[in-house]
Formats: C-alpha cells, structure tokens, sequence
C-alpha cells in the first residue's frame, strides 16, 4: 500500500514537471529561465523515481535474495525508462539551438550531478542499459561481500569461545593435578591429620608463651601512663595513692621493670588536674551568689533570651507560610486558566471517536472523511431525487 502511493505520488510529480516542461518550450519567444527551471523539475522528478527503484531493490536484496532476484528484471526495465525519458527531454532542449546554446551544458551537467547522489561509479553514469545492469550487479556482489565478512567475523568468534572453552577445561585439569599430588606428598610423609594439628597447637603455644611478656610490659606502660578521670578531689587523692601503692608493690614483688618517674609524673598530673576542676567549680559558684545578691535568679536572663528568640522565629515562620499560600494560590489559578483556554482551543479533546481496528484501511479513510463532514454523492443523489 505505502508502495503505490510512493509510485502515485512520484508519477504526479513527473506528470506535472513534463507538463510545465512543454508549455515553456512552446511560449512564443521561450522564456529561457523558465524553460531552465521546468527541465529542472522534470530531472529531480525523475532522479527522484530512479533513487527510490534502486532503494527498494537494495532493501530487497538485504532482506530475501529470492525476491530481488525476482524483482530485478522489473527494476532493470523502471530505470531503462527513466533513462530514455532523460534523453528525450534533452532531445527536445536540443530543437531549439538558441535553447540549446544557453543552458544545453549546464543541464547535462545538472544531470551528471544528480546521478552521483545514488554513490554510482563514474565510469558508470552513462544512462545505458548494460550500465544500469552493472549498477545492480556492483550493488549484489557489494552485499555479498558485507554477508561474506559477517560469515567471517562469526566463524572467527565461534573459533575464540572454543579456545577459551578448551584454555579453562586443561586449567581445570592441571588444578586438579596439583591438588593430587600434594595430598599424596602429605599422605606419603607420614604424618597424620591428628599429628599435623598437635604440632600446630604447640606452635602456637610457643608464640603465645613468648609474647605474654611483652604484652604484660605494655598494659603496665598504659596503666602507668594514662591518668584516671576522677570525679572529685577526694577520689582523685585517694585513686592516686592506690595507684602509687600498687605500682610500688609491684616493683618489689613481680614487674622490677616499671619506671619510677612515670609513676611520679602521673601522680603530679592527677593532682594538677583535680586542682584546676576545684578552680573552675569555685568561679561557677562566685557567679552564681553574685547574681543571686542583685536580686535575681541565674536563670532569668536565659530565660528571656529565649522567648524573644521564640518569638522572632514564630514571624519568619507566619511571613513563609503566607507566602507559599499565595504563590500556591497563584499558580493554581494559573492552572485552571491555562487549561480552560486549552480547552476552548482544541474542543475535539474533550471526547473520543471509537474505531473498529479489523477494518481495511480504505473504511478507515471513509470513517474519517465522515467524521470531517463527508456525505457519500451517490447516497445523496438518491435522497435528492427521491
């Protein structure tokens, strides 16, 4: 369907060019730029009908070579004629000399110009049968190439999964071979599965008995290093005599390798530390009785600067929401405006015409002619004489 009013269409073109063509050549005195421009037309109505022949045969050949071969002779003969018709419209350029002096090289070369847009070989444009035979012959073996190389490039994937098929199969196989042979070099030494593991407990047990040691040094470095956070004087005092106490104790006894002045910088630092928390509790208090003496609480002046703060966010919070109210409200009736005028605008919108899909497109085209306001002439010439 989409074929014939391809070929309707093209064939009006070409009608109304030939048409336009003659009446300019028969003007008495021709008009030369007239003649130019309706010979022109004629030629793209015609180069327009060879490209769309050659575009069908091409798609043809891509999707069934049974048809295009059965379809070339057919597009053989459509561009024969298009060629002859081409000569012709020159051969009549041609009775005029004066005509033909003028534009004669120009159109030829218009000619030339519109048959290389079809990616035709230059030893081929001239519009004969045999050249137009090679033209489709070039267009075959060209697409026989491409299904060729495609054939190629499959074969040549296929070969690639199946050396990477064949690679991880004796990768396979030469894994498994390792795991064989040193399951048999373990079994054959003699050592059993309970052995192996006794001796990898004593192993570790070696390791563990040599770093406790070293890990006693480190919790005694931190212990003595690190100052407790007391949370008040009293305990801080008391807290560093037991850390004193022990620490002593232990270099006596057990660990002679804990460091003397570590213990006595960690005391001194306690103890500094509880003294500035004494400072610091004695100034809250001072400034506490001195508001107190004024005849307000401590608490008052916070108090205020929290509800002035309170209040001031209440504003920006009524001011944000009236306006988002408003610009709500705004866009809104916006909406409601644009769609009414939308809908003056376009009335056919506002319903839907139900359209049996089983039927032909030629009903199809009747139902919408009819909806437009089409009447059938031979329904109405009955109506009137009746």
């Amino acid at each position: 369907m989409h074929q014939q009013r391809v070929l309707a269409h093209i064939n009006q073109r070409k009608k109304e060019a030939m048409a336009c063509y003659t009446q300019a050549l028969n003007d008495i005195p021709p008009n030369t730029h007239r003649v130019q421009k309706c010979l022109q037309k004629l030629l793209r109505a015609l180069h327009k009908d060879r490209a769309h022949a050659i575009s069908h045969y091409r798609h043809l050949l891509a999707n069934s070579a049974e048809a295009a071969a059965r379809e070339q002779p057919r597009t053989l003969e459509r561009l024969t004629d298009i060629d002859r018709t081409v000569n012709q419209s020159m051969q009549m350029l041609r009775r005029y000399p004066d005509l033909a002096a003028k534009i004669g090289q120009l159109m030829d070369d218009y000619i030339q110009a519109l048959r290389s847009k079809d990616e035709t070989p230059g030893s081929l444009l001239a519009m004969t049968t045999d050249a137009e035979q090679a033209i489709l012959d070039n267009y075959k073996s060209e697409l026989a190439s491409k299904q060729a190389e495609r054939e190629r490039q499959r074969v040549q994937e296929k070969e690639r999964k199946e050396q990477r098929k064949k690679e991880r199969s004796e990768l396979r196989e030469e894994k498994k071979r390792v795991e064989e042979a040193l399951g048999k070099r373990i079994n054959g030494g003699g050592y059993d599965a309970d052995d192996v593991e006794d001796v990898e407990d004593e192993q570790q047990k070696n390791i563990n008995v040599q770093n406790q040691p070293h890990q006693e040094k480190e919790m005694e470095k931190i212990v003595t290093t690190q100052p407790p956070v007391p949370d008040s004087t009293i305990i801080l005092l008391e807290n560093t005599s037991n850390i004193s106490s022990v620490s002593a104790t232990e270099q006596t006894s057990e660990h002679r390798e804990v460091d003397d002045e570590a213990v006595q910088e960690a005391v001194e630092q306690v103890a500094k530390t509880a003294a500035l928390r004494q400072e610091q509790s004695a100034i809250r208090s001072a400034h506490a009785i001195n508001y107190e003496s004024h005849g307000e609480p401590s608490y008052a002046y916070s108090v205020r600067r929290e509800v002035y703060g309170r209040t001031k966010d209440g504003r920006s919070i009524y001011f944000t929401l009236a306006f988002a109210g408003m610009a709500l409200m705004a866009a809104v009736v916006v909406a409601v405006a644009v769609t009414r005028r939308r809908t003056q605008r376009h009335p056919h919108t506002q319903g839907f015409v139900e359209v049996d899909q089983a039927i032909t497109p030629e009903e199809r085209h009747v139902h919408n002619m009819q909806i437009n306001g089409y009447e059938n002439p031979t329904y109405k010439y009955f109506e009137v004489k009746e």
